[in-house]
């Protein structure tokens, strides 16, 4: 019969599809947690611009346990887990680093942002954490798209699967 290697090819791509849904809302899910906590980081800032006596241990503390541990997270999935987007895999060779924008632009401003602690002035540290959120916020309306279109493309793999399966008047297959 002609229909199993056909059928078998689409319920192949059908596969691959789901995978790339299901890492795209990996993403999604690990931005969304970086954009929590970069919220809670950027109040706690507010808070201390009230202040006439700045507390940055508090500002490094909600950096520290907060939110380096959730880019950390989408770092490590970009380097060790993703398998099905077309996404370069993270890395970083002789002190480039490589792999997804997603990743890179937070990781690039990671490091600015942790400089600025060293010597901490409230303006910078501002800045760059709306820099970070922004940035992230950017990155989650990017991956919300291709979320949008991965599923679109699995919708349309379904309807050719169920277009494929032979159909009798009586109901039956």
């Amino acid at each position: 019969m002609y229909l199993l290697p056909d059928l078998l090819e689409a319920l192949n791509e059908l596969h691959l599809c789901q995978r790339k849904v299901s890492e795209l809302k990996s993403v999604h899910n690990k931005l969304h947690q970086i954009e929590l906590q970069l919220e809670g980081l950027w109040v706690t800032i507010q808070l201390q611009l009230l202040r006439t006596q700045k507390d940055f241990e508090v500002i490094k503390i909600s950096w520290e346990y907060h939110v380096i541990p959730t880019i950390d997270d989408i770092k490590d999935f970009a380097a060790d887990e993703m398998q099905f987007l077309e996404d370069e895999r993270f890395r970083i060779d002789n002190g480039n680093i490589q792999g997804p924008k997603w990743v890179i632009e937070l990781i690039i401003l990671q490091n600015s942002f942790q400089a600025s602690m060293e010597e901490p002035e409230i303006g910078t540290v501002n800045y760059l954490t709306r820099a970070l959120l922004s940035k992230c916020r950017f990155h989650l309306r990017s991956i919300d798209k291709r979320l949008l279109l991965a599923v679109n493309e699995l919708d349309h793999i379904s309807d050719q699967i169920l277009g494929r399966i032979p159909h009798d008047s009586t109901g039956s297959n």
